[in-house]
């Protein structure tokens, strides 16, 4: 009950929606669940809570009023690399530059890779990689962070060749069949796996450079 929600919503998908909350005088973005159903609650959870990393979105907690209500709770960034290519991607600074320029979107691809090398480095797998689950924090570096863990996967057990790096991973859970948002979804047939984590990040970064969505 102390967090005080506030403002227009942030998002919202199939799991819940994401509200912007003040609690002991800070903001913080906050992932309402709309079920009772506590398993995509928990998996987010299991995720989140070994993940500290600059390129990666902060984890505060999680909230469990009751058994109907379930939330977590998150940094609050300025908005998503999306949001700041559909608003700025055109939009010319007074000298005539562009405000997003070739510089700028090189380092949020460059901070999005540095996140991705460090969920690998954890075994873990986004599985959910775009421009809309990379956030530009409100830093004054302006890092680029990933989030929603709603799809990730701790992997445990890797099978395959993994010099060409496609080796096979397998989900902790054998019933995770998440594997992303079409138009940025990896051809390789193998949903869980490095390589297909380098496929979606390539998208990303022709989707930043063409404003394409």
């Amino acid at each position: 009950d102390e967090l005080k929600f506030f403002g227009d919503q942030l998002g919202a998908g199939a799991q819940g929606a994401v509200r912007k909350a003040r609690w002991k005088g800070n903001d913080y973005a906050v992932k309402v669940f709309k079920t009772s159903e506590t398993t995509d609650f928990e998996d987010e959870v299991r995720v989140l809570e070994h993940l500290r990393h600059p390129n990666i979105v902060t984890f505060y907690g999680a909230v469990t009023r009751d058994s109907q209500h379930h939330a977590i709770v998150v940094e609050l960034c300025r908005g998503s690399v999306y949001d700041y290519l559909q608003k700025f991607g055109k939009e010319k600074t007074p000298s005539g530059s562009a405000r997003l320029n070739l510089l700028t979107r090189i380092r949020y691809a460059h901070d999005a890779a540095k996140g991705l090398i460090f969920l690998h480095s954890r075994k873990v797998i986004h599985c959910d990689l775009k421009t809309s689950n990379l956030l530009v924090a409100n830093d004054a570096t302006t890092p680029v962070k990933i989030c929603d863990f709603s799809m990730s996967r701790i992997t445990s057990v890797k099978v395959g060749d993994r010099k060409s790096g496609g080796g096979m991973i397998v989900p902790t859970h054998p019933e995770a069949t998440g594997s992303g948002t079409p138009g940025f979804i990896s051809p390789v047939r193998v949903p869980h796996s490095h390589s297909s984590m380098a496929w979606f990040l390539r998208v990303v970064q022709i989707a930043d450079m063409r404003r394409q969505f």
